[in-house]
Order: structure tokens, then C-alpha cells, then sequence
């Protein structure tokens, strides 16, 4: 984890379209992956986040709900780098966003390879009801509100489901 302060400080927008402003990218060298974190953050309504993870141009948009629904952080994002754009909502005001920290993954060692074992034997799935948990393990979609996973991969704290997700090392 890496501290940040990126703040926006309040910004507003007197248009009558949506429009962005404030944007910063974080990078963080030699990274396999990146997840910011997010305090202090406002969004009125019709105003959101644009986050796009530069590695492959994947995007995510969070508004103030989705933002709680995300734990105050953006999905796992491939790369080094990773863009941020506050799209201010039209008239709105006191529109903020701010940056604590970052997340960021690096290749393992040389020789390591493995997720579990020495083998990496997983296998690419196309099957919409298989996912991957934060922490690192796979679950499985039961019902549009259920899902399962092996006990060790569900400690005390709240963990966010990837489905479709690009591929990756292990």
C-alpha cells in the first residue's frame, strides 16, 4: 500500500452538460496491478468517477452509491497506471474527490508461479457465474445475491467479486 493525498478540493460546474474537472493519474512503476482508495470523496447527483486502468483501457464508473457499494475504492485494475477524471454533473456544486492510498501488486519473485502449489494449473473459464474474490480465490454464483467459496477465503472483512476479469499472472 502507498499513501496518497490527491484532493480535487471542491470544484463545481455551472453547465448544463456533464463535465470533467479534475483529473490525475497515479502510477506506481512496475506494477502488475492497482486499486485506489478513496475519503472526503462528493458526489451530487449526476456527478461520477471515471477510472480507467491505462494497461488495456478497461474503465470503471462510480457514483456515490456505487462508490459506498465498492467499500470507498476502484476495482483491481491491470498495469502501472491508472487515470482518474471527476465528471462534475451539470450544475452542480462542491463536486470532490480525494485519494489516500493505492494498492499495487508486483510480479512475483522469478521461479514463482503459482497460486497454490508449485503449479499454476488454472484453467480460463467463460462461465458468467464464476468469479474472483479480492483476497485472491475463486467463488461461485448460486443466485443473483449468493455465492460460495472455500472457507479460508472469506476472513472478517468485507470482499468485492470480479467477474469477467482479464487475465492475469498468478
Amino acid at each position: 500500500r502507498h499513501n496518497l493525498n490527491v484532493d480535487s478540493r471542491l470544484l463545481h460546474n455551472n453547465t448544463n452538460m456533464p463535465k470533467v474537472v479534475f483529473t490525475h493519474i497515479v502510477k506506481i512503476r512496475n506494477a502488475e496491478w492497482t486499486r485506489l482508495f478513496f475519503e472526503n470523496t462528493h458526489l451530487p447527483a449526476g456527478s461520477k468517477l471515471h477510472i480507467t486502468g491505462l494497461a488495456d483501457n478497461w474503465t470503471q464508473f462510480l457514483n456515490a452509491d456505487s462508490l459506498v457499494a465498492y467499500f470507498h475504492a476502484s476495482c483491481f485494475f491491470r498495469g502501472e497506471e491508472i487515470k482518474l477524471e471527476l465528471v462534475a454533473g451539470p450544475k452542480t456544486q462542491n463536486n470532490r474527490v480525494k485519494i489516500y492510498a493505492v494498492d499495487a501488486g508486483n510480479p512475483p519473485p522469478p521461479g514463482i508461479e503459482s497460486i497454490c502449489d508449485t503449479t499454476d494449473d488454472r484453467k480460463p473459464s467463460t462461465d458468467k457465474r464464476q468469479g474472483r474474490l479480492s483476497v485472491g480465490c475463486t467463488g461461485w454464483l448460486y443466485a443473483c445475491d449468493l455465492f460460495g467459496t472455500a472457507g479460508h477465503c472469506s476472513p472478517g472483512n468485507p470482499q468485492i467479486m470480479h467477474f469477467n476479469t482479464a487475465l492475469s499472472s498468478s
